[in-house]
């Protein structure tokens, strides 16, 4: 936060920190109003953070960005080692645009730090983060030079080792008008903040007031005078919570001063916990994308990859069609096993190659079984998975006979679909045809229908495959809903025992999800787009892929919150070479949403010519306000 904007008195922002912050910040944040701190941490649990690099001067074993990165890397005993977030201005780097007659820190240092820094950062185990590209104050800037200030950096910064990009504004200036802003602009909803700091280093030295660790030094005072600040800052607060150091050095004063603050401060605070920044968020990260399995791929096979618990358990294993029958792959002790053949097409049962298929739990053995279309009504295969002998789908049964009644294919969205409509424990079926839906109930030996919605009708306009019918939790009750994406966005109803509730928009209309958002056509319009668990915490949200790009919402209340990226980089092979060579194909896949390893999280899968590609995934989840 160096430079002329500090004289605001950062000190006096933390103390108002209370009414204008929040303490923790629920799963899936985006560029949110209020400012997040770290005020609901524990007292003793500290977060460190650096503002402003890298830092210019060099030294033996490199500058002082790189030298504060390894010794938190090999912190002094009894520390473990410490994930730091270095929030860094893009402008310090090699290939910069002219910085803004505005900038307060990059006029001194514009252009001469090689990004090969970024890399050897991650390599050291921290968190890389934007900080702005010029270091511009937002209140001094336009709604463009806003976006530019945020979104400039994402190109440099992020990275597949890092999709989830943290933002701390300069100078902490941050407002309705500023978030707004950013929370309209596509590449600013994938960065997640803005993040304040409780502990700047401010305080008394006699009679003179210091603002932080840069004035601090601008004011000639040592390292260890200038990090007892810190010390009482953190001793006289009642919680934990986030410590801001500028790694740059502070008004061009060339030495090691931050560096020797930080390795005395570390001596003197053995008996502190640390925590990395992401761990007040929701954030979701994909580990080791690459090809897992080089079955099932686009050429393997006919048509799309259906998911179920067809094992039991939570793990969704993926089954595809063949010109035999339909053959599914477990995965099991972090691979998957050849796929087996599970059942054998037969004219006598209606299901042939490439022919529609469902797996679902209509018997409430809590492994899904096999179902289809005959011409004549539902078919329904049970799963016989034991964990000593495998399993397959056997002894097939009609489950719903057709009645002329119904109309379905008249409909030009006729829609099957597969939830949990009631508490029964067994999935029951959802049919959506030209006058709206229908429910239908199963009693382990069949179904029957229970309730109906004249919604989601052709008449208002749904239906066709760029509205598919999406089933899933979104409130976390245990009982499915039903979502479809519009031209305005994401519509919802909530289903209770009493049946389908009102359908009603749950995205800002023409926002995120939206045709104005790019949606209206390709692959994100219809296959791609689906309700997901991102999070684990038992409500689905909408997820798919636009473009390069595979994006979700967060849950909030009677809504769906933003449209934040969960990777948007080419995935990797084993070699750590991209595959397939030609980007179109991995931008044009089909992209399913699946808890592959049973963990409650969803992964994004890819059916790519040469296989199925994922990463497992993990979550750190943010501790909830009081």
């Amino acid at each position: 936060m160096g430079g002329p904007r500090d004289n605001k008195m950062d000190s006096q922002l933390v103390s108002l920190c209370a009414f204008l912050c929040l303490s923790a910040l629920p799963a899936a944040a985006q560029l949110q109003t209020a400012q997040i701190s770290g005020a609901n941490l524990p007292k003793g649990t500290l977060v460190l953070t650096f503002d402003d690099g890298p830092d210019e001067f060099q030294f033996e074993g490199g500058n002082q960005t790189l030298q504060i990165a390894a010794l938190l890397a090999e912190p002094p005993a009894p520390l473990a080692p410490i994930v730091g977030t270095f929030f860094l201005n893009a402008c310090h780097f090699i290939g910069a645009p002219p910085p803004s007659g505005l900038s307060a820190n990059c006029h001194t240092n514009h252009g001469n730090i090689p990004t090969s820094l970024i890399g050897q950062l991650r390599a050291l185990g921290h968190t890389v983060a934007n900080h702005g590209e010029d270091h511009v104050p937002g209140d001094y800037l336009q709604d463009a030079g806003l976006i530019y200030e945020i979104t400039n950096p994402l190109t440099l910064l992020a990275g597949p080792e890092q999709p989830h990009m943290l933002f701390r504004p300069a100078g902490f200036e941050w407002d309705q008008r500023i978030a707004s802003a950013a929370q309209r602009n596509r590449l600013a909803r994938t960065e997640t903040g803005p993040f304040f700091a409780d502990f700047i280093g401010s305080g008394y030295i006699g009679a003179n007031w210091i603002q932080g660790d840069w004035d601090c030094f601008r004011q000639g005072y040592g390292y260890q005078a200038c990090g007892d600040l810190y010390l009482e800052e953190i001793q006289q607060s009642d919680h934990g919570g986030i410590i801001l150091i500028h790694d740059r050095s502070p008004y061009r004063l060339a030495g090691q001063q931050t560096f020797l603050m930080l390795q005395y401060m570390l001596g003197q605070l053995g008996s502190e916990s640390f925590a990395p920044l992401e761990s007040l968020l929701g954030v979701r990260k994909a580990v080791g994308l690459s090809r897992q399995s080089s079955e099932f791929g686009t050429t393997d096979g006919f048509g799309d990859i259906v998911f179920g618990r067809i094992a039991g358990g939570f793990a969704a294993t993926p089954c595809k069609s063949r010109a035999d029958g339909i053959w599914c792959m477990e995965y099991s002790g972090n691979e998957f096993r050849p796929a087996r053949r599970w059942f054998e097409f037969s004219s006598q049962f209606g299901l042939a190659p490439g022919q529609t298929f469902w797996l679902a739990d209509l018997d409430g053995t809590g492994k899904a079984g096999l179902a289809w279309e005959q011409s004549d009504g539902i078919m329904f295969a049970p799963s016989t998975y034991d964990a000593s002998s495998g399993g397959q789908f056997h002894a097939p049964r009609m489950v719903l006979p057709y009645s002329d009644a119904y109309g379905w294919r008249q409909s030009t969205g006729y829609e099957i679909r597969f939830g949990r409509f009631d508490r029964s424990g067994r999935e029951s079926l959802l049919v959506r045809d030209k006058t709206g839906m229908r429910v239908f109930l199963s009693s382990g030996a069949g179904l029957a229908l229970a309730f109906a919605s004249g919604q989601f009708a052709d008449a208002e306009g749904w239906g066709g495959a760029a509205n598919p019918l999406r089933v899933g939790d979104i409130d976390g009750d245990g009982i499915d809903d039903i979502c479809a994406r519009g031209p305005n966005g994401v519509s919802c109803a909530t289903v209770t025992a009493a049946g389908i509730g009102q359908v009603s928009l749950y995205t800002v209309p023409n926002g995120p999800f939206s045709d104005a958002e790019g949606w209206a056509a390709g692959p994100a319009a219809s296959s791609s787009f689906a309700l997901a668990d991102i999070f684990g915490q038992g409500r689905k949200v909408p997820a798919g892929r636009i473009g390069a790009e595979v994006v979700f919402a967060a849950s909030a209340n009677q809504s769906f919150a933003g449209e934040q990226q969960l990777l948007d980089t080419l995935p990797t092979d084993p070699t750590g070479q991209a595959f397939p060579a030609d980007a179109t194909q991995w931008q044009t896949a089909p992209v399913y949403f699946a808890d592959i390893d049973g963990d409650g999280q969803d992964e994004a899968v890819w059916m790519l010519p040469g296989g199925l590609w994922f990463g497992l995934t993990q979550i750190v989840l943010a501790p909830q306000p009081d």
